[in-house]
């Protein structure tokens, strides 16, 4: 997929709407259902980082040089689904 083409911005208009959708929601009826939600998009957020090495490996480009686990936007991804599981105000701070 090439930058900003037709199927690039339609994936970030959709996620957009998603994320627009489900901020709004949570502020105007917060409630029980915020729990589940958040917990799926941690999950979404640890497979996708997950199966970013896992790609990476099976395509033969993984190395340490080239894309060592501990990188801030990775531990950001863990800290920030950490925070959607578990809630914790340090954690939403941290991310």
């Amino acid at each position: 997929m090439k930058t900003f083409s037709a199927e690039h911005l339609l994936a970030l208009a959709a996620i957009l709407a998603v994320v627009g959708g489900v901020v709004t929601a949570a502020r105007l009826r917060p409630g029980a259902w915020t729990v589940p939600v958040c917990r799926a998009l941690a999950i979404v957020l640890v497979v996708n980082e997950s199966s970013w090495w896992a790609w990476l490996a099976l395509q033969g480009t993984y190395s340490i040089s080239y894309a060592l686990p501990f990188q801030l936007c990775d531990i950001a991804c863990f800290v920030a689904a950490a925070a959607l599981w578990t809630r914790r105000p340090l954690l939403v701070e941290l991310t």
